[in-house]
């Protein structure tokens, strides 16, 4: 459910009968505020009060949920987690101090015991070992394809870092560090809640401007990597020169062989090309296979937690 791209379904379960509710309040975003303080300026508010309403991305989904970002999915589901165990907590079910065993061992459809907010929030809250099979599974998603793309790219036509190759080492780079300061951002939040939106400590400028940064030198390689393959760039003379070569064109060793179907070529496509194809077509499948395999067990674990409400209820 909180996985779900569409809230058409939970909009369905929670629906009373009556007419939408009002939208929740949201501490406004960065560009938001910046917004609010152009409103005052004398010549820039009155356009930007014209403006508002004309939204070029309209969302399809008009009732009190709405979709978060796909970066701030994570961070949101784990505020929700937060707040859910403060109002346990707060409304007084919560007896005291129990081991964190009694809440694999209470029954659902049988007997409820209350648990402690202890022993709650343990069970609910990553531990090293979750965090390690997350941080695992990210990186083999991201590096994987940019490894096999550098091998590729390093190895043909000629060996060495050029303009291709080291277009996706930075690439992956850059993505290795917005994860980093992503699961940092995600830190600060928690920590400050409420406060995050009044508070500017250090470390909250220097993850901001961090993530420009980073996000600049990502979206310069993804986008301007792009364009120059599309362009041709890469096909160039200059670009199959290795960057060992960059500063001294006119070395012998830089002598670029112009033909395209020279035998060195065709054995190292033939080597390199096969193997990490192959290798690329193998992860696409099996991480399809994995995705179709956890939505089908979300769906039996939903059925599963749906009969124990429809048998306590006939109970």
């Amino acid at each position: 459910m909180l996985a779900a791209n569409s809230p058409s379904a939970l909009e369905g379960i929670v629906y009373d009968g009556g007419s939408s509710a009002r939208p929740d309040r949201y501490d406004p975003s960065f560009w938001k505020q910046k917004l609010q303080k152009a409103k005052t300026y004398g010549i820039l508010g009155p356009i930007i009060k014209k403006l508002e309403g004309y939204n070029p991305v309209e969302t399809a989904f008009e009732g009190r949920f709405k979709t978060e970002k796909l970066w701030k999915r994570g961070l949101n589901k784990r505020l929700w987690v937060q707040e859910a165990i403060s109002e346990y907590a707060a409304s007084g079910c919560a007896p005291g101090p129990v081991s964190s065993s009694s809440l694999a061992s209470s029954s659902y459809a049988g007997q409820r015991t209350n648990v402690s907010t202890e022993a709650l929030r343990a069970s609910l809250t990553l531990d090293a070992l979750d965090c390690a099979y997350v941080f695992a599974c990210a990186q083999f998603l991201l590096l994987a394809p940019c490894a096999l793309a550098f091998l590729t790219s390093f190895n043909t036509p000629r060996a060495g870092l050029s303009c291709r190759s080291l277009t996706y080492l930075v690439y992956a780079i850059s993505q290795v560090c917005e994860m980093g300061l992503w699961a940092w951002e995600a830190r600060l939040k928690t920590r400050y809640g409420a406060r995050w939106s009044e508070t500017q400590p250090v470390a909250k400028r220097i993850c901001w401007w961090g993530q420009v940064f980073v996000g600049f030198v990502a979206i310069f390689a993804a986008v301007g990597g792009t364009m120059m393959q599309l362009l041709g760039v890469y096909r160039s003379c200059a670009c199959k020169v290795p960057a060992s070569y960059w500063l001294r064109l006119r070395d012998p060793d830089a002598y670029i062989i112009l033909s395209d179907n020279t035998a060195a070529d065709i054995d190292a496509a033939q080597r390199w090309w096969t193997v990490t194809g192959s290798t690329a077509v193998g992860i696409v499948s099996i991480v399809c296979a994995l995705a179709w395999w956890h939505q089908r067990r979300l769906r039996k674990v939903f059925r599963d937690e749906a009969d124990k409400i429809e048998s306590d209820r006939i109970c």
